[in-house]
This record gives C-alpha cells, sequence and structure tokens, in this order.
C-alpha cells in the first residue's frame, strides 16, 4: 500500500556526516506540496552551498511542490539557489539579508510568479531597493512584511504599489509618519481620515490604495503616546483606503493602548467587516456600539475594555430587547482592563 505524503518538515544538522543521506529519498514523495527547512546549528558557507544545491536539485524533481519554507537568513549566497524552484507559488523566508535583497533584483522572472510571498524579518531594506523588489510582486496576493529597520511608511506604500493583487497584507509598521493633532472633525463626523492631515497619504503621494485587499493585520512593538497612536491609526486607514475589508486585526508586541484616540472612525468606510481584532486596544462601549451600527454584517471581535464598558456590553447582552446590541460575551482578565470577545448571536 502506498501512502501518499503532502508535506515535509526536515531539520538538518550540518554536525552531523549523515546530514545528506536523506536527499535520495524525496523523489519518492511525488504528491509532496509543502516543504519546510529548519537548520539545528549555524550554517557554515562551504558545505551550506553544497547542501542547498543537493537540496535544491532534489525538490526540482517534486513536481507538485507549491509551498516551501526557510527558517534561516537567507543571504545573497544561499538566495540564487534556492530561487531556482520556478514551480514554487508561495514562499516564506525568516529573514532575509540586505546583500540578499540585491540578488533577489536578478530573478525577477522567477519571483514573479509568486502568489504568496511571506518574510518575516528584512534585516535591512534600502530605500532605493523598493521601486525594484516592488515590481517582483506583481502577482501576490497574500504579502507578510515583518520587522523592517529603516523604512520608512511612504517607503512601505511604494513597495506595496507594486501589489495590485493582494488579498491578505500582514505588515510590521513601527514608523508612523509625519502625522498631525488636527483630526477631531473627521473623528466626530466619522468620515475617515481621506482629507484629513493625520493620514500619511498626501496629495504627493503615488499610493492608489489595494482594492482587492480583504484581510489587514497590521503590528507594532508598542506605542507610548497618544500622537503616535494617531498616527498609528492613519497609517491603518491608508492602507486601507480603497479596500473592502472583510477582517481587520491589530497587534500589539508589548504593552496595551489606553488612550483617548478613538478608533472608530477607521470602520466607517468599511461597512462590509465580519471581524475585528485588538486585543491590545482599549475600546469602550460608545465606540464598539457605534461600530456595530456602521459594520451591520460583523461576526466577531476581540478588544480590551474597562469595567465600564464591560458593564454596560454585559447589561445589553442580557436585555437584547431594549437596544440594537445583539451577541454573546466572553470576558477575561481582571476587573481593571479585561480582554472582551464577542460574537453575532
Amino acid at each position: 500500500m502506498r501512502i501518499p505524503i503532502f508535506a515535509c518538515s526536515i531539520s538538518h544538522d550540518e554536525r552531523s556526516p549523515s546530514g545528506l543521506r536523506w536527499r535520495t529519498q524525496l523523489p519518492l514523495f511525488p504528491n509532496l506540496t509543502a516543504y519546510s527547512f529548519t537548520p539545528l546549528s549555524p550554517l557554515k558557507l562551504l558545505s551550506s552551498i553544497r547542501f542547498f544545491t543537493a537540496l535544491v536539485d532534489v525538490l526540482l524533481q517534486c513536481r507538485s511542490l507549491t509551498d516551501v519554507a526557510w527558517h534561516f537568513s537567507v543571504t545573497s549566497i544561499i538566495a540564487p539557489i534556492i530561487l531556482r524552484l520556478t514551480q514554487v507559488r508561495n514562499l516564506t523566508i525568516d529573514c532575509l539579508t540586505a546583500t540578499a535583497l540585491l540578488e533577489w533584483h536578478n530573478h525577477i522572472d522567477l519571483v514573479n510568479k509568486l502568489e504568496g510571498l511571506h518574510i518575516l524579518n528584512l534585516e535591512k531594506l534600502i530605500p532605493q531597493h523598493t521601486p525594484a523588489l516592488s515590481r517582483s510582486m506583481s502577482n501576490l496576493t497574500r504579502l507578510t512584511l515583518g520587522k523592517h529597520p529603516w523604512v520608512s511608511s511612504s517607503h512601505l506604500l511604494t513597495l506595496l504599489e507594486g501589489t495590485p493583487h493582494l488579498q491578505h497584507l500582514d505588515v510590521h509598521i513601527d514608523d508612523y509618519g509625519p502625522g498631525s493633532q488636527a483630526h477631531s472633525k473627521a473623528i466626530d463626523s466619522l468620515n475617515g481620515l481621506g482629507t484629513s492631515s493625520t493620514s500619511i497619504r498626501n496629495p504627493g503621494s503615488e499610493f492608489t490604495g489595494l482594492p482587492q485587499l480583504k484581510a489587514l493585520v497590521v503590528r507594532h512593538n508598542s506605542i507610548s503616546a497618544e500622537l503616535h497612536f494617531s498616527r498609528f491609526l492613519a497609517c491603518i486607514d491608508t492602507l486601507a483606503w480603497k479596500s473592502e475589508l472583510q477582517s481587520l486585526e491589530i497587534d500589539s508586541a508589548h504593552g496595551a493602548c489606553t488612550f483617548n484616540t478613538t478608533i472608530a472612525y477607521l470602520f466607517a468606510k468599511h461597512p462590509t467587516l465580519r471581524s475585528f481584532v485588538a486585543s491590545h486596544i482599549r475600546v469602550f462601549s460608545h465606540e464598539f456600539l457605534t461600530v456595530l451600527n456602521i459594520c451591520p454584517l460583523l461576526e466577531y471581535a476581540s478588544f480590551l475594555a474597562e469595567k465600564a464598558c464591560v458593564q454596560r456590553l454585559l447589561s445589553l447582552s442580557e436585555n437584547p430587547t431594549d437596544s440594537s446590541f445583539r451577541g454573546e460575551l466572553e470576558i477575561s482578565g481582571n476587573w481593571k482592563l479585561s480582554t472582551l470577545k464577542w460574537r453575532q448571536r
């Protein structure tokens, strides 16, 4: 009896003299569609070249292979070897070095075939390289860009300009653009930030939006000031200003955002939203009720809530006939600041 194998994950230890013995077995997996590689020890240059050359030669025989993940720092030495895998459509790289990016430009025809690209860390993305890298992303529908030091929000927009078909974006932002505190009118009227000076989108910007974007995940390390939080929200508004979002997630690596700036205006242009997750952002009850009115299709939400917000939403949940509020609540955490999860009833 033959057992089809569709995915394979192998950890390689260069200290082992038998590190290459397994390679002849991979062609026995004609149904292999996904492969991931994790080194157990630091890669050595010369042996790495021999190893990856042999590995890629074998993987090229796996005609069904479409998903590959490299869980190490890809350099300019390794990049041209692994980019020989022309059948791959979804590529994950733990870290892409600055020198590897230079090599990336020499394989534009191959990279252009990718539908999903997930780079968890960019060692250094020089702004002058962003136009060329952007041109290599024309067919992407899914993109993850992790931490990328020295990249401003404007350069990020330049990069995304080359992704007109993008449907899912997961991006890390720690540069929030120039910003301004003068956006109270936009907040009060819930008209968004399209003409507000807070938005990083300006008359000189060439960013035309992501019209096919359905899911947006925005991550940041931490925000310590109200103004920075306002600018951060403006970045999100700019990324999604031409999209009909169905899912929005905002993730913070460190600490809670307990600022007074409202987030409700973000939803004014996205009535199609079905899921909203902001597990590190405090939301007031009146904000959430506004979001429910703006987004009638909302099915799930998760955010931080203070005691007064929890009490009011619990009351509305227990007396649904007295309100348009319809939902089930799940509460965890301490009485002062809780994580609140809401599901449409």
